[in-house]
């Protein structure tokens, strides 16, 4: 008998243990549903998935797990919502002490020089994170052409390639990696002790998940995070960062 399922929103759907198969788990036996990464799984992306499955096990006790989470529940989750328990840690959207934050005024025409100079100086296994996967592809492309070994992932990718160019990382092949922000959770970065941020996200919520990546348990010690700061919606959001006491 299985008495845990770990599973992917999508393949959920297709999965014979969620559904009332003959060999499968019968839903009304399903006591706990766990959404890990919560504030993702409901949002708009996602909600339709998760009100399909939440319907299919309306017995059971929904827990939502996030380090952050919007200020408003969506209608799916507006039946149990009186029955849910706020639990928060005290250092909750408090990046470690341990984590070095730096934010650079930059124009867009000097990041990439500035982004060569870094790379080039260090050591240690470093994470480059973009906001889009055009810029992703060309920050591999271009420091590849400057000599320097960089692997990179991106929710374009074919699933397989985005796997080979994780592995490569992991495996210390390359101690590079560019990433949207599909790199910016769910993954097993202890090695990582560097993250730059050559675009600054656009929420502060991404930015939190972001240098999550670093000064993790089992992370290195002194880790940092660089920040390229280039428009003036930038400079906004790292003044809301700094007042919300994020840094």
């Amino acid at each position: 008998m299985t008495d845990e399922l770990v599973d992917s929103s999508g393949r959920s759907q297709q999965s014979k243990t969620l559904h009332n198969q003959p060999r499968g788990m019968h839903t009304l036996s399903v006591q706990f549903m766990v959404l890990d990464e919560a504030d993702t799984l409901i949002d708009d992306s996602f909600i339709e998935r998760m009100n399909g499955l939440i319907k299919r096990v309306p017995q059971s006790q929904i827990i939502l797990v996030s380090a952050t989470l919007p200020r408003q529940i969506p209608e799916v989750l507006g039946p149990v919502e009186p029955t849910l328990k706020h639990v928060i840690s005290p250092k909750i959207h408090k990046p470690l002490l341990n984590i070095t934050q730096k934010f650079m005024r930059l124009s867009k025409s000097n990041k990439p020089s500035h982004l060569l100079q870094i790379v080039k100086g260090n050591k240690e296994p470093m994470l480059i994170f973009t906001n889009k996967n055009g810029t992703c592809n060309w920050v591999a492309l271009f420091l590849r052409e400057n000599g320097i070994p960089c692997a990179n992932i991106n929710g374009d990718m074919n699933y397989a390639i985005r796997i080979d160019q994780w592995n490569q990382f992991v495996k210390g092949d390359v101690k590079i990696l560019s990433a949207t922000d599909v790199g910016s959770r769910g993954l097993n970065t202890v090695q990582v002790k560097h993250v730059l941020n050559y675009d600054f996200p656009w929420y502060a919520a991404d930015y939190l998940h972001r240098i999550g990546r670093i000064g993790r348990l089992g992370s290195p010690v002194a880790c940092r995070a660089t920040n390229f700061i280039s428009s003036p919606e930038e400079v906004r959001l790292v003044q809301q960062i700094e007042a919300s006491r994020l840094c």
